[in-house]
């Protein structure tokens, strides 16, 4: 690697956990109502955007110039612990479009408890982060 391109990969900016935020549709407690832990209390979060346009979407509201609020990391951390669901599924949209504060947040509420997160996903972008206490349920219908 020359040292222009390493000096130009040095000084990119990664943004630190405090200074991330995420594009919020919204933040709901219900009852998980698919997959492994159907039945149980869950704490949801709603990313905004998708990068697909599938025809048989059930969340049109969460793209396309939706509402959606900018939150930081806290913000949607202290009220997700506010809900004081073990399990928590995060989607979309799609959510791992905004990947690196989605692994930001997983870690932070990790480090503070035995949460579990489920990244609902379409399937087009590969998983950012792989830990025992997270897994991804792929919609590729």
């Amino acid at each position: 690697m020359s040292a222009n391109t390493h000096s130009v990969f040095s000084q990119t900016a990664v943004p630190t956990p405090s200074a991330m935020t995420l594009n919020v549709v919204e933040l709901f407690s219900s009852i998980e109502g698919e997959g492994s832990r159907q039945g149980f209390p869950c704490s949801f979060l709603r990313l905004y955007d998708c990068n697909i346009r599938c025809s048989y979407c059930d969340t049109t509201y969460s793209y396309d110039g939706a509402p959606h609020e900018s939150m930081t990391l806290e913000e949607v951390a202290h009220a997700l612990r506010q809900m004081g669901h073990r399990y928590i599924t995060i989607t979309g949209g799609e959510p791992l479009l905004q990947a690196p504060a989605v692994v930001a947040l997983i870690k932070m509420l990790s480090a503070e408890g035995s949460y579990e997160f489920n990244i609902e996903t379409n399937g087009t972008l590969l998983p950012p982060l792989i830990t025992d206490n997270v897994f991804y349920t792929y919609d590729y219908k």
